[in-house]
């Protein structure tokens, strides 16, 4: 299900929320985000000044994307500082848990 459902409102939000948290499983991942203005589009850090550059995303399993490479360095030189529910799960879960730890810490994706 690839699609956008724009919210105005906290209330609107929760409802949406609700809705689609139920459907989230290992294959098809019920993601939500915003922003303060709703003009703006919405794209990842990783497609924004100066990273929109077609060679920073990534585009498959093994290709050598900025994105990619970003965050095999941070998986491997920051792996000792994970918090310990990190390595907790099955292959998937962990790299998910890692990306958003990554994320926390401003890499962009």
């Amino acid at each position: 299900m690839d699609s956008v459902l724009p919210v105005k409102s906290v209330d609107a939000f929760l409802t949406a929320l609700d809705k689609f948290v139920g459907q989230s499983n290992e294959r098809q991942v019920v993601l939500y985000r915003g922003h303060r203005d709703i003009a703006w589009d919405i794209l990842p850090q990783i497609a924004r000044p100066p990273f929109e550059i077609p060679s920073a995303f990534c585009k498959g399993l093994r290709d050598n994307s900025v994105e990619r490479l970003s965050f095999y360095l941070f998986r491997t030189e920051a792996a000792a500082l994970f918090p310990p529910w990190v390595s907790t799960g099955n292959d998937v879960e962990v790299s998910w848990k890692q990306l958003v730890i990554a994320q926390h810490h401003g890499m962009p994706t």
